[in-house]
């Protein structure tokens, strides 16, 4: 089997059949950055509502899911964190959410691409509520194509205005 050239064997050493692509960039002063306590790095977030809204569209991008019943949710196993885009959201966009709720045991299994884990902590879950779904499209949005049409989707059905 031929490799593509700078393509390495996957994670057990192994040729895989499709061609993989990884790639790796790295920034000094960015590691620094983030290698600084969270509540260090907070003043940043919190420098305007625009640094606040890059920073929970950033979040939601990740950590966030829109279903087609136009439940809008993020998950993390960081209570504290979790509290903290609540506090943003409502502080900077006046955005209401509910929770932190409990949505994942630890100890459940979770299966990913076919392989099965198991979690090593509790997961938990805040919802923004329906009424703030404009304000969440129109104040922060997401960058991830598909979330953002389905965003968009849910607020057109409900005949919203979105924006």
């Amino acid at each position: 089997m031929q490799r593509c050239s700078g393509v390495p064997p996957n994670r057990l050493g192994k040729e895989t059949t499709s061609i993989e692509t990884y790639v790796e960039f790295g920034s000094y002063l960015l590691h620094k950055f983030l290698s600084q306590r969270f509540e260090e790095q907070k003043v940043f977030v919190e420098h305007d509502r625009e640094c606040a809204a890059a920073f929970i569209k950033g979040f939601f991008d990740s950590e966030g899911c829109i279903d087609v019943s136009g439940r809008l949710t993020a998950s993390n196993n960081d209570l504290a964190l979790l509290r903290y885009v609540q506090k943003l959201l409502e502080r900077f966009f006046g955005i209401e959410t509910t929770g932190p709720h409990l949505g994942t045991k630890k100890g459940t299994i979770l299966t990913r691409r076919g392989k099965s884990y198991r979690r090593n902590a509790d997961c938990y879950c805040i919802y923004v509520r329906r009424a703030s779904l404009p304000a969440f499209y129109r104040e922060i949005g997401f960058t991830i194509e598909r979330k953002k049409i389905r965003l968009h989707s849910v607020l057109s059905k409900r005949t919203i205005f979105v924006g």
